[in-house]
């Protein structure tokens, strides 16, 4: 009895939802996303050719909210520096919002961020 009562125990550990509930995207969504933050006002002092966008989420509590990494290629990761950018969907196009927390992830709420994992903002 006692084993079954353990078996029981690790089987609803082991597969309990994780507290990260963000989703990946679908290949659309990575292309846009990619492509939102490529092609951003907050990234235009560095050409996109010296990062790739890694680590994608969508965020299942509000999923007009994704973030992502901006991952410096490896010939340049003494001149790009690693962040975290947030974007919002607006009117079907993915807009990026925020990068390293520094404009307070605006719109986002304490569960989105939670969410995507983001710790940082403003």
């Amino acid at each position: 009895m006692r084993a079954l009562v353990a078996t029981t125990v690790v089987l609803a550990v082991a597969l309990a939802p994780s507290a990260d509930a963000h989703r990946a995207p679908t290949k659309s969504e990575a292309a846009a996303i990619t492509t939102a933050v490529r092609t951003s006002s907050l990234t235009r002092a560095v050409p996109s050719s010296r990062y790739d966008v890694k680590n994608i989420r969508i965020s299942t509590v509000d999923s007009s909210f994704a973030a992502g990494d901006v991952v410096p290629k490896p010939r340049f990761r003494g001149s790009v520096q690693q962040a975290v950018v947030l974007l919002h969907r607006r009117n079907h196009h993915w807009v990026l919002v925020d990068i390293g927390g520094a404009m307070g992830c605006p719109g986002a709420s304490k569960a989105v961020l939670r969410d995507l994992r983001i710790r940082l903002c403003g």
